[in-house]
């Protein structure tokens, strides 16, 4: 759920944000004679085949439970990340959903967001041949293989600028090296666009998960930098972060951007399985 207050004179006036789903066209990779493989679009189609296949899990408030007990949060986050970035050989036949309940006031442009809403962020290991036509009408087709670890950001696409501030341009990304850089993706900001991020270790703190028996103790972790929008825009960005002790999984996050907060709390975290067709 959303609010907008447009800035102006006298009172503010409140009105009901309204989320405008536009249908775009899908298309698969372009593979031809003489052309170049475009690795993002085969990436794209990839994320196109795990939001098709993937069991989209309702859970809205996995402390309120229900006729079926929960796996504790934690035990699938440690199965998924073990099975996705800890072994030799990674699962692509799994993703991890993790489940964030966000709330609190955003600002971007001159349209100011109450927020109420839930994300799930869905992490998995690519591993995918492409068949290649060569250019000899005789020759056979060649295989190229893709991989790497992705993350799919589902829900609150309103928020898509503020993603851009927290370095994720866009809501898929195939370059998510380190479970740690889930909601603040301080190596993309550092390395593409140049930004200093200060980084100061507040000390440890406990943090209440549904589903989990006892508060997780973890470290807190503040970031500062400026992000440049262009224009003349800048956004003044404190991020801080709490991270579970044994892989510095983010659990809870307050992002300041401009003096507006947002806040990220963990819900819940599922591993499903599934087989891939061959692309």
């Amino acid at each position: 759920m959303t609010r907008r207050r447009r800035k102006g004179k006298g009172k503010e006036r409140k009105e009901a944000g309204k989320v405008i789903v536009k249908k775009h066209v899908r298309r698969g990779p372009s593979i031809s004679v003489g052309r170049k493989v475009r690795w993002d679009v085969v990436f794209a189609v990839v994320v196109v085949i795990l939001i098709g296949v993937g069991v989209w899990y309702g859970v809205t408030h996995a402390s309120k439970g229900g006729a079926q007990e929960l796996t504790p949060a934690l035990t699938n986050l440690y199965n998924g990340i073990n099975d996705i970035y800890l072994t030799k050989n990674p699962n692509p036949n799994i993703t991890l959903d993790v489940f964030y309940d966000i709330n609190g006031t955003v600002n971007l442009g001159n349209v100011t967001y109450g927020v109420s809403d839930f994300l799930q962020y869905r992490l998995f290991y690519y591993h995918r041949s492409v068949s290649i036509p060569q250019t000899s009408k005789n020759a056979s087709k060649k295989e190229v293989v893709i991989q790497g670890h992705g993350l799919i950001i589902l829900g609150a696409n309103y928020l898509s600028r503020f993603f851009n501030i927290l370095g994720y341009p866009g809501m898929m990304s195939d370059n998510v090296s380190n479970v740690s850089l889930l909601i603040l993706n301080t190596k993309y900001l550092e390395e593409t666009h140049h930004i200093l991020i200060k980084k100061k270790v507040l000390g440890t703190d406990y943090v209440k998960i549904p589903t989990v028996k006892h508060p997780v103790k973890t470290v807190v972790v503040r970031y500062t930098y400026t992000y440049p929008a262009g224009k003349g825009v800048k956004y003044n960005v404190t991020a801080t972060i709490w991270y579970e002790l044994k892989y510095k999984f983010p659990v809870k996050a307050i992002i300041n951007v401009n003096g507006y907060k947002l806040e990220f709390r963990l819900e819940y975290a599922q591993v499903s399985h599934f087989k891939l067709r061959r692309v």
